[in-house]
């Protein structure tokens, strides 16, 4: 049995390779979210201030948006497969050289080839997935990738806190860097064994220069069409807000409500969970509900998160712990409901460009990402409120943007 038909053509095949390109698509943000316990103890060892640590997750997630201009044309001129391969096998190197960075410039430089190559797990993951699947199946099947991205967030900063108590200072941040290249070790091993190639072989191409010219064309009738363009807006702004919890909450744990860093992971999985369980709801509610519907709660979601945050950081003179972390979790269950319906609506008139129009949209959602991530290195001051700030804006973008019925 070929890995096309054992793929695709049975139920149990296809279980398992959807959760093969959840895990592909989950390889950056593992990538960043395992890394978020150790940032401290980065900054430190390099004898940086701790904010800088923002700045290993946004030089990551800026080559990560770029690098999806390399993937996704190449994926649909060469296969999903032979893109698959070469990104997962070139990130484990990079991953096993992050530590050995001489000084914290180096450090930068490497994570940001290194986020070029995590590129690939993302944009070949969801351009296979409208390789397969359209309309309502592929935002639901979208909201599942969705949801399990969303154990990510959950699972990752708690195997990153694992690994900072089981190990001895000196090779304890390093071990998560390592952890990861042995990830993407095994996630090639899984693409070699079971993945199908999901380009038809009439639609692929020679290899050319011209290969990489692809997502600008797919990316002017992307900005042309105005549903599209909603749709795109509507994937960046709230996933910019769940970028700046992401990198901010280290510092502000730490530096504002005095946990340990070891604590990290446990309590940024309660934030997590919500995304988590955003998802899951879409993916049984798109079956039943206009997709238009459900973004309008997402973007009510998103505004209270931003709102509750922002009232419970400026109320009193101590911020609550409480009440900031509820609202951030609000924010972060809205995302998780608005990603997938979002994505779907953007790549759908793009069947015979998935990888470009894929990349498009990660490249844009990603660098609204790495600007929060920058704007809360810039503005943090040992307060929460420029975390609330950010996201009370982006709620109001968001939710103004869906005022208008498409």
């Amino acid at each position: 049995m070929t890995a096309q038909s054992d793929a695709l053509g049975t139920p149990a095949g296809a279980r398992r390779f959807e959760a093969l390109l959840a895990a592909l698509v989950c390889l950056t943000a593992v990538s960043v979210d395992m890394s978020l316990p150790a940032l401290p103890k980065v900054t430190a060892a390099y004898g940086v201030p701790s904010a800088q640590g923002a700045l290993v997750v946004g030089v990551f997630v800026v080559g990560y948006a770029l690098g999806q201009f390399i993937w996704g044309p190449l994926s649909d001129a060469v296969g999903r497969r032979p893109a698959f391969l070469g990104g997962l096998l070139v990130f484990a190197a990079l991953a096993f050289l992050t530590p050995l960075s001489p000084d914290f410039d180096t450090l930068l430089a490497v994570r940001f080839v290194h986020g070029m190559t995590g590129g690939v797990g993302p944009v070949v993951g969801r351009a296979t997935i409208r390789d397969i699947a359209s309309g309502a199946r592929a935002a639901s099947l979208l909201a599942k990738v969705t949801a399990i991205l969303g154990l990510a967030p959950l699972l990752a900063p708690l195997a990153g806190s694992g690994i900072l108590a089981a190990l001895p200072d000196g090779v304890d941040w390093q071990a998560t860097f390592w952890s990861l290249g042995v990830f993407a070790c095994g996630l090639a091993v899984l693409v070699w064994r079971i993945a199908p190639e999901t380009v038809p072989a009439h639609r692929r191409t020679r290899l050319r220069m011209s290969t990489f010219l692809a997502p600008w064309p797919v990316a002017r009738s992307m900005a042309g069409m105005a549903e599209v363009r909603r749709a795109m807006l509507l994937v960046a702004l709230p996933f910019a807000g769940y970028y700046a919890i992401l990198t901010g909450s280290p510092a502000l744990l730490v530096d504002v409500f005095g946990f340990s860093a070891d604590l990290f992971g446990p309590l940024f999985a309660f934030v997590a969970v919500f995304w988590f369980l955003g998802a899951t709801a879409a993916r049984f509610l798109v079956r039943h509900m206009a997709d238009g519907v459900l973004m309008r709660g997402a973007a009510a979601l998103v505004l209270g998160g931003g709102g509750l945050a922002l009232f419970a950081s400026v109320w009193t003179d101590s911020p609550a712990f409480i009440p900031i972390w509820t609202g951030f979790a609000l924010f972060v269950g809205g995302v998780g409901v608005m990603l997938p319906l979002a994505t779907a609506r953007a790549l759908a008139p793009f069947a015979g460009a998935a990888g470009s129009a894929a990349a498009v949209l990660g490249a844009t959602q990603m660098l609204a990402g790495a600007g929060a991530a920058a704007l809360v290195a810039m503005l943090y001051q040992g307060s929460p409120v420029s975390v609330a700030l950010i996201l009370s804006a982006l709620g109001l973008a968001s939710a103004a943007l869906l005022l208008r019925r498409p």
